[in-house]
């Protein structure tokens, strides 16, 4: 167990580890001990970011990390975010976190999952959050409707990804 004193704001956590290829997990706990969530859960090398307690309920206060080998985590202030000006394109590599702002969004427009593991990207915003894509198939040219509020993307994803976002 890691103890963490962050303040009760929503941040964003960049997660390094498993460079063994071996387990490698990390789940956030409140002060009581409940699980709010399991951030990483895979065998492959990892990097990537996530968001930390974006729900008013949630409140991390420890992390447990199951791991061979070194790690590392690193919390941001959500003023760190990437950020995507609509209309335009994010591309990345694995789990990701970004912003959309300027115009509001219409569509988003993705290719993904190359590989047919497991894909999937939420929603953030002002109704909360909206499951869009949920899939182990490819996505090629996927065209989804994003729910109007929307203000961040959460991509949870093995291997590369684009998200082109209309107005």
């Amino acid at each position: 167990m890691v103890d963490v004193d962050r303040g009760d704001d929503p941040s964003i956590i960049h997660i390094v580890g498993n460079s063994a290829s071996r387990y490698f997990g990390v789940e956030s706990f409140d002060d009581a001990g409940n699980q709010i969530d399991l951030l990483v859960n895979t065998t492959d090398p990892y990097d990537g970011v996530r968001p930390l307690d974006f729900l008013d309920s949630e409140h991390t206060t420890r992390f447990q990390i199951t791991a061979v080998g070194s790690w590392t985590i690193e919390i941001w202030p959500l003023s760190q975010i990437a950020r995507l000006d609509v209309p335009g394109t994010f591309s990345g590599v694995g789990d990701y976190v970004f912003a959309i702002e300027g115009n509001d969004p219409d569509l988003a427009i993705i290719n993904a999952n190359a590989g047919g593991r497991y894909f999937g990207v939420t929603t953030w915003g002002e109704s909360g959050r909206d499951l869009l894509v949920n899939t182990t198939d490819p996505v090629v040219d996927g065209r989804y409707i994003v729910p109007g509020g929307t203000l961040v993307f959460e991509v949870v994803a093995v291997g590369p990804w684009t998200i082109e976002i209309t107005d």
